[in-house]
This record gives structure tokens, C-alpha cells and sequence, in this order.
């Protein structure tokens, strides 16, 4: 997959379009997306499917008078029952309740959608963290060797040490010379 698509896929606007909460030049940049390239209509439809599902599994289901008071609502012929006030006043309290269960699955759905941001978000502060810790100890390592092989250099006993004083235009001058002699086998 190449980078212009996880990009596109990691920055959200897929979910957004999703739950119909982008702009007309987002919405007209996802639409594009989706029609072009097979692994973005892929996720959006892996979405749009998983959508349902959490839609479906917090579905209720409409009383079946429902059905009937449209019905007869719908006829020309006026229907004159004696509990029409009691069946029309218990369908108005389901259409309440039911406008309310799907205002609060929104709500929900939505926050889940915002901390799942935020979580994603801090999982890559935190990856990026320890690739630069990661990187951090490999650079202290290899300065951890140099300064051990100066030191093996300096106690090595073939080493000698010469403290040398600075000449007549610079008498406080000290500089200190290090010199590893290698004798050489006869």
C-alpha cells in the first residue's frame, strides 16, 4: 500500500465521512479516494459493515401497532375508534423513546469515535518515542565503545605518558602526549 493511502487512511476522514460529518471539499476528496483506489473502497466498506453491525445490535424494534396506526392514518376514510387518543398517545411516547435511544447511540458512537482518535494519536507518540530511544542507545553505545578502546589504549602497558611544559612565550602551557610504543619482535 503506498504512502499517499495510509496517509489518507490514518488521517480520519473516511470515519468522518462515514457518520456524515465532513465538509462538501472533504466529501468531494473521499469519494475520489474510494473510486480510485480498491484498498480505500475496501476499508470503507470493512466500516460501513462494521457500522451495522453496532447499529443493528443496538436496534429496537418498532411495536408492530405502529404499522397499523400509519395504515390508518393513510386511509381517506376517517376511522373512528373509541381508544384512538390511547393508541396515538402510546405511539407518540415510542417515537419519543426511540428518537432519544438514537440520539444517545449517536452520542456514544461519536465519543467512541473521538477516544479511539485520541488513543490512535498517542499510540504513535508513543511508537515514535521509543524509535528515538531506540536510536538514542545505539548512538550512546558506539560512544560507550570508543571511550572503552581510548581507555584499553591508555592502560595498555606498551603506553607511555609525557608531560610536556610550554616554552618561554607560554610557560603555564601543559600539554600531555600519549604515545604507544609497539616493539617489534625479532
Amino acid at each position: 500500500m503506498n504512502e499517499k493511502i495510509t496517509n489518507f487512511l490514518n488521517s480520519g476522514l473516511l470515519e468522518k465521512y462515514l457518520i456524515g460529518d465532513t465538509t462538501s471539499v472533504e466529501t468531494e476528496k473521499v469519494e475520489s479516494f474510494i473510486s480510485k483506489y480498491p484498498d480505500v473502497q475496501n476499508a470503507y466498506n470493512s466500516l460501513q459493515h462494521n457500522l451495522e453491525i453496532v447499529v443493528k445490535t443496538n436496534a429496537v424494534e418498532a411495536p408492530k401497532f405502529i404499522l397499523d396506526n400509519i395504515l390508518d392514518e393513510l386511509d381517506e376514510k376517517p376511522v373512528v375508534k373509541l381508544n384512538a387518543k390511547k393508541k396515538y398517545k402510546a405511539w407518540y411516547k415510542y417515537t419519543i423513546a426511540a428518537s432519544l435511544i438514537a440520539f444517545i447511540f449517536a452520542g456514544t458512537s461519536y465519543s467512541f469515535y473521538n477516544q479511539n482518535l485520541k488513543l490512535s494519536k498517542e499510540n504513535q507518540v508513543v511508537v515514535d518515542e521509543i524509535f528515538d530511544l531506540r536510536s538514542d542507545i545505539e548512538k550512546n553505545n558506539m560512544m560507550l565503545d570508543n571511550v572503552m578502546r581510548q581507555l584499553l589504549k591508555l592502560n595498555n602497558p606498551e603506553t607511555e605518558k609525557y608531560i610536556i611544559s610550554g616554552n618561554e612565550r607560554a610557560k603555564d602551557l601543559k600539554t600531555v602526549a600519549i604515545l604507544t610504543l609497539k616493539k617489534k619482535h625479532r
